[in-house]
């Protein structure tokens, strides 16, 4: 088993948190109502969600 230090604990949650900002700035309450239904049926529940499926679709 690999030990992680608390501070990388803390930097993780921060970048995560930042993400969540992100999405919430740059994803609004339209599009995401328009996208949130995937091509295969699912529906994203997050912005957050959302911008994550949008960058892995580009790549």
């Amino acid at each position: 088993m690999t030990r992680v230090s608390a501070a990388s604990i803390r930097r993780a949650a921060e970048v995560g948190n930042m993400f969540v900002e992100l999405a919430g700035s740059s994803i609004s309450n339209e599009e995401f109502k328009k996208e949130r239904e995937l091509p295969n049926g699912w529906k994203l529940d997050t912005n957050e969600e959302l911008l994550y499926f949008c960058i892995f679709r580009m790549h």
